[in-house]
């Protein structure tokens, strides 16, 4: 069996040297390259958008960011789910309706 080797991945973000591990060690099937990536894509249009801003204001307007995104996400996926327990619902009631109870 190989023997995967161990390697750190470095990137700059915000002036800010990060270190990622191995994928391999994760648990997630989302890889670091991903996140990093998108990361970097925010942060650039965020400094377009916002070119006074320093790099602790960037990094704090796009926590904000990705945390509404994440609620609004969570919010759709509660308010989904509730529609399909409603309407799962709603069907069973009109098959047991038309269904001919046999004793």
């Amino acid at each position: 069996m190989i023997e995967e080797i161990n390697t750190n991945r470095e990137h700059d973000i915000l002036g800010m040297r990060l270190s990622v591990q191995n994928e391999a060690e994760q648990e997630s099937t989302v890889t670091s390259s991903h996140v990093i990536e998108f990361v970097q894509e925010q942060v650039d249009k965020l400094t377009e958008q916002y070119p006074h801003l320093d790099n602790a204001q960037l990094a704090v307007l796009l926590a904000m960011n990705v945390a509404r995104e994440r609620l609004e996400i969570e919010a759709e996926f509660k308010a989904n789910i509730e529609d399909i327990e409603r309407s799962t619902k709603l069907a069973l009631e009109n098959i047991e309706s038309i269904t001919p109870l046999y004793n």
